[in-house]
């Protein structure tokens, strides 16, 4: 009778672990990989050859980890690559000459940020099942990272690097075809103005 009861209350335990991870967000123990395309706007401080600092927006190649640490929390990392056209403000004087955003941009971000999945919460105070698929969610978001600042063709200087300065809000949404691979899209300021791509949970 007593292993029967252990095979039970085990039997049960993995169900409600099973039932837990069915949902979109999975909860604490979760993990979460994406990887998108976007477009961010940062502000970055040079030195010379550009002699000021820099609002720069970026075109982005984002990858992203989240852990679950609660039921509606999860915190993570977010890098990749961005490329900018022209270095919004960047300037730099020769004599006789003056480049108005001669210089392209090149950066690699490096994020921490914080996740409330408030549409799992609303889920589980209803008692309904609206979340197995949708997860919808709110951050803040904090990091630095490197800016290289390049001269076009016709900018007889040198290049800078530069660091970044990162921080915001953002609002995301998440939907799994499967329950592990889904889309997702962000928007906000600081982590990302706007981004899609894949979502992967691990």
């Amino acid at each position: 009778m007593k292993r029967l009861f252990i095979i039970f209350v085990s039997a049960l335990s993995l169900l409600i672990s099973n039932e837990a991870n069915a949902q979109a967000f999975g909860g604490k123990g979760s993990n979460h990989l994406l990887l998108g395309l976007g477009l961010n706007h940062h502000f970055t401080f040079f030195g010379s050859p550009i002699n000021n600092n820099s609002y720069s927006s970026y075109g982005s190649l984002s990858v992203q980890y989240e852990a679950g640490i609660h039921d509606y929390v999860g915190i993570g990392i977010a890098s990749g690559l961005e490329f900018a056209r022209d270095l919004g403000y960047g300037y730099y004087t020769y004599p006789g000459y003056y480049y108005s955003s001669g210089f392209t941009g090149l950066a690699v971000p490096v994020v921490f940020f914080g996740n409330f999945h408030f549409l799992q919460l609303i889920n589980d105070k209803t008692g309904k099942n609206f979340a197995e698929k949708l997860d919808v969610y709110a951050g803040l978001s904090l990091g630095t990272g490197f800016s290289f600042a390049i001269p076009k063709r016709n900018n007889p200087a040198d290049g800078a690097f530069g660091m970044m300065l990162i921080y915001g809000a953002n609002v995301g949404v998440r939907y799994y075809f499967t329950p592990n691979i889904g889309v997702y899209t962000e928007l906000g300021y600081g982590k990302t103005i706007a981004q899609a791509g894949v979502a992967f949970k691990l």
